[in-house]
């Protein structure tokens, strides 16, 4: 038997000492004072253990109710986090669709650039070529008109040479009829041209 961490032969020793000291009278009195102190101490640590027992109880609850909370709180959180990476990988789905049409849209805008290019060269080509084509033909109505202007200034030289040789000789005068009129020539101004 342990009682305040004292075995067996110490309380007896306690109890002798304790007769030499107050004697047989006072030791029914000293043991009713210590039984109360005792019965006191022990309906102390009692209500000390409830009370340290109800506290314990109520931090538990409270501990179990915080756990309770921050379990939703984290299961919201997760639930959130999900919905965003759905979201995140939505937006990055339509992003990359996005990029992917413009990417076709600027390729095919360069193909008919390219095409346009392609087109205009050939124009500019023929319209180049048609310009080629028509200065050649000025070029030649050109010379055609230089060898018509020189062969008409040869010819009006011959004539003018013709008519100088033949100035000297009085023409013969029309014989005219009672009511016809004549008209003199319109001369034709010569004009020599110019080199």
């Amino acid at each position: 038997m342990d009682f305040f961490g004292l075995g067996t032969g110490e309380i007896f020793m306690v109890v002798i000492i304790a007769l030499l000291i107050f004697g047989p009278d006072k030791i029914p009195e000293i043991a009713r004072t210590i039984g109360k102190v005792v019965r006191s101490l022990k309906k102390t640590a009692s209500g000390f253990t409830e009370t340290i027992t109800k506290e314990l109880d109520d931090v538990k609850k409270t501990t179990s109710e915080v756990s309770t909370n921050i379990t939703q709180e984290l299961t919201e959180a997760k639930k959130a986090v999900g919905e965003l990476n759905t979201s995140v990988s939505e937006g990055v789905a339509v992003i990359q669709k996005s990029t992917t049409e413009v990417t076709a849209a600027v390729a095919d805008g360069v193909n008919a650039a390219k095409a346009a290019s392609s087109d205009v060269g050939k124009s500019l080509a023929e319209g180049i070529d048609a310009a080629k084509k028509a200065a050649s033909d000025v070029g030649k109505s050109v010379a055609e008109g230089i060898d018509a202007a020189k062969k008409a200034t040869s010819d009006v030289a011959k004539a003018a040479t013709e008519g100088t040789s033949t100035a000297g000789k009085v023409p013969e005068a029309p014989v005219l009829k009672p009511q016809e009129t004549v008209t003199p020539p319109t001369t034709v101004p010569i004009t020599a041209p110019e080199e």
